[in-house]
This record gives C-alpha cells, structure tokens and sequence, in this order.
C-alpha cells in the first residue's frame, strides 16, 4: 500500500512540473496590448514561442497594474522586452501562457 501511494505521488509531482514551465522568451518588441472589461491584460508581442500563435500571453501577479504601465511604456518608446512566461500545457488558446515577469532594454 505504501508503495502505491508513493507511486501515485511521483505521478502527480510529475505532472505539476509539467503542467507550468517556466522560461525565459526572446527580446522582443510588444505589438499589441488588449485589456478586458474585467481587468486581464492579453500582450501580443513578435515572438513568445509555445504560447498562443507563438505571439500573445497574458500578464500574471500580483502586480499587473504596474507591468501594464511598463509594457505601455516600452509599446509607445518602441523598446524590446524579454518575457519570462509559464507555459501551460493543459490549456489552449489566449490562456496558453502567463507573463510573469519581464525585461526592457533598447
């Protein structure tokens, strides 16, 4: 019994890691920043690969507010950003991937 349950943990540890995979993008430069009604901001940029059409992710944490006003920033100076984003593999669509963190430089 024991070894099942240990089993059965290795398999769901397992599967959590790979659920979320956290990595760093490519310097990119934001082209498109979309915010719902109900406040999630959606960030279409030339490159994110693995998330939607390897291009758009949206933005995660506790945070969001002031990593909008960056990206809108970095839009607007045309400066390229390098995301770090969790790919989650069990979803499809514009939930794909979550920005959580990212660099600005020229």
């Amino acid at each position: 019994m024991k070894k099942y349950i240990r089993v059965c943990l290795l398999v769901l540890l397992g599967s959590c890691n790979s659920a979320f995979a956290s990595e760093w993008g490519p310097w990119t430069e934001v082209k498109e920043i979309y915010i719902t009604t109900s406040g999630a901001v959606f960030v279409t940029v030339n490159s994110i690969p693995g998330c939607y059409n390897n291009q758009g992710a949206y933005l995660s944490g506790s945070n969001v507010d002031r990593a909008y006003s960056t990206l809108l920033a970095a839009y607007m100076a045309k400066k390229r950003i390098r995301p770090l984003y969790n790919i989650n593999s069990a979803s499809t669509g514009w939930g794909m991937c979550t920005i959580t963190s990212f660099f600005v430089r020229d």
